[in-house]
């Protein structure tokens, strides 16, 4: 979660950041998701179901800055 933190206070425009963890769990990915000015969380997702650019698109729909504020 470091990373994804130093990401936000490294540039003030970034909205979010995150890292996926593909080699953690054998069954699932671990993504690390930092919003800035709203929280953080860690989710497991079933490898089988992960879809990086559906999961990258939901995340950009629901993280804008009318949605944040």
């Amino acid at each position: 979660m470091e990373r994804e933190i130093a990401k936000l206070h490294s540039d003030p425009g970034v909205i979010y950041a995150m890292t996926a963890h593909a080699d953690i769990d054998p069954d699932a990915v671990i993504l690390s998701l930092v919003i800035r000015g709203k929280g953080f969380c860690e989710l497991r997702i079933p490898k089988s179901r992960y879809d990086a650019l559906a999961l990258l698109e939901l995340i950009k729909r629901h993280t804008t800055r009318e949605t944040l504020q």
